[in-house]
């Protein structure tokens, strides 16, 4: 595959061990959104999601080893920068973050209006319901954050 996009937006997955999921996310971002690119940044997964990314139509780069979130969407992040891209985004590999909102996501960046935009699950109307361990966790770091911030 030639290493050149030819869209100026690129949809950036990182990926740990999601055999069973990261196809189906391949996909769907295929289905619900155009003009995009899709790098799969496999942090060094140790099951067949390697293999199932090859067999798509995306590029994919692989970490030797587990490096962390943080350091593949840099990968994801170098990578764009290296290629072209005007505009990324990142989505999750195992599904939870919906492929039908990318293009909302990425219109007002797109159009100039921003220089980033943020999605949350926790807006609107969602079918996403967290656990109530985390939603005790958000609470507690957003009431440290207001402290520390004083905002």
């Amino acid at each position: 595959m030639i290493l050149s996009g030819q869209n100026d937006s690129l949809v950036v997955i990182p990926v740990l061990n999601e055999e069973k999921s990261v196809g189906g996310v391949i996909d769907m971002v295929k289905e619900n959104v155009r003009g995009v690119d899709i790098l799969i940044v496999d942090d060094g997964s140790s099951d067949g999601t390697l293999e199932i990314a090859c067999k798509k139509d995306v590029f994919v780069v692989s970490h030797p080893f587990n490096m962390g979130i943080g350091s593949s969407f840099q990968t994801g992040c170098l990578f764009a920068e290296n290629h072209g891209y005007r505009s990324i985004v990142r989505m999750d590999g195992d599904g939870q973050h919906a492929p039908e909102y990318l293009d909302a996501i990425l219109a007002p960046v797109k159009n100039g209006n921003v220089d980033i935009a943020i999605g949350s699950r926790f807006l609107g109307k969602s079918k996403f319901k967290s656990s109530m361990g985390r939603l005790v966790g958000i609470y507690i770091i957003s009431r440290v954050l207001m402290i520390i911030t004083r905002k």
